[in-house]
């Protein structure tokens, strides 16, 4: 497990390493796609993903308000604090694809090519995003009674948060 690191006095958080590689993977691919297979400028392509990002994050975050209403009606000043943690990926995929929808029409774009080429990017994008939350012990799924129940690939004895 790799959880930070630093460069002289720059502290470099892996999870965040991750994230922004993926997020830049993405954003660089779809640029070059946007000039080689729609024949415009790669921007236009960018811009609509970036509007995607954005929505997929507020919707993602209200999402995960809604589930868990329980707790945000006695803390509703934390509903937009997306950095304490909390994202309903259901609500952010949707969002996300409603929002790139809308920016595609505005912008002349064609829906289906941009969605074409994020279907194969996605799934690169989430595998590098889980890999940084897995260096940082955030993200392993549920503890199982016995190792020996499982085939040796599907499990591990791993580290939480908290050591």
């Amino acid at each position: 497990m790799l959880p930070d690191f630093a460069i002289g006095p720059l502290i470099i958080r892996t999870y965040s390493l991750f994230l922004g590689a993926a997020i830049a993977l993405v954003l660089g691919v779809m640029a070059w796609a946007g000039e080689k297979r729609d024949g415009q400028n790669g921007l236009a392509w960018v811009d609509a993903c970036l509007w995607a990002l954005g929505t997929g994050i507020v919707a993602g975050r209200l999402g995960h308000a809604a589930i868990h209403w329980s707790y945000f009606t006695d803390h509703l000043l934390e509903v937009p604090q997306v950095w304490r943690g909390g994202l309903d990926w259901h609500t952010a995929v949707a969002g996300g694809l409603i929002a790139l929808a809308i920016a595609c029409r505005q912008s002349g774009l064609r829906f289906r090519r941009l969605a074409a080429v994020l279907a194969l990017l996605l799934p690169l994008g989430a595998a590098l995003i889980y890999t940084g939350c897995w260096m940082v012990s955030c993200g392993h799924g549920r503890e199982v009674a016995s190792l020996a129940d499982y085939p040796a690939l599907a499990v591990a004895e791993l580290p939480d948060l908290y050591g």
